[in-house]
């Protein structure tokens, strides 16, 4: 009788290929995250023109559908977007219901339906209807209201217009600049 003597191979990983390739698959997702991080400049300008304007969608969508908010059964006087132009990257916009008609956002009184503050790398640095131009410098208050019940009346800073309204925006490390427009006849946004 024979007896054959067969010594096997280990099998498996050994703890350094393991180690090794776990090293190099963090190294790759840190790549990774850091690159999604690391936004362009106009990517960060197309995301802030994006978080306006479908801010000013919603306004104008409770402005033409006349929509009651706020818990009031009285329909509001038109609805809004507001943002003080400071120059700073931390532009807070607020979108608001205007209850006593005077077309600009007065705390007291209007109902403010949400708070946005733009990302830190981008800033709103001005705001025009072709006559009235308002920039960060000296600084200023930019509000659009579009009364409720149709196209009943477009109002910029207060007062009607029949023009079109554009906002500005500026990544201030690259000085990209990128515009919103608002046409009032049709409350056409791009």
């Amino acid at each position: 009788m024979t007896y054959s003597n067969k010594h096997s191979q280990p099998t498996g990983f050994t703890l350094i290929e393991l180690v090794v390739t776990f090293s190099i698959i963090v190294v790759i997702a840190i790549g990774v995250i850091l690159q999604v991080r690391q936004q362009s400049p106009t990517q960060s300008l197309e995301n802030a023109t994006d978080t306006y304007r479908s801010l000013f969608v919603e306004m104008r969508t409770n402005a033409l559908t006349s929509k009651l908010c706020c818990g009031i059964s009285t329909l509001p006087s038109g609805y809004g977007v507001t943002v003080v132009l400071d120059g700073l990257p931390d532009n807070t916009v607020i979108t608001f219901a205007d209850w006593d008609a005077d077309d600009i956002y007065t705390s007291s009184v209007d109902s403010v339906l949400a708070t946005t503050i733009l990302q830190d790398d981008v800033s709103v640095t001005g705001c025009d209807d072709g006559t009235n131009k308002v920039t960060t410098s000296p600084g200023g208050t930019c509000t659009v209201v579009m009364r409720t019940g149709g196209f009943k009346g477009f109002y910029y800073n207060g007062g009607q217009i029949s023009a079109t309204v554009t906002l500005e925006f500026t990544e201030p490390d690259s000085g990209t600049t990128s515009q919103l427009s608002i046409y009032s006849a049709t409350y056409l946004i791009e």
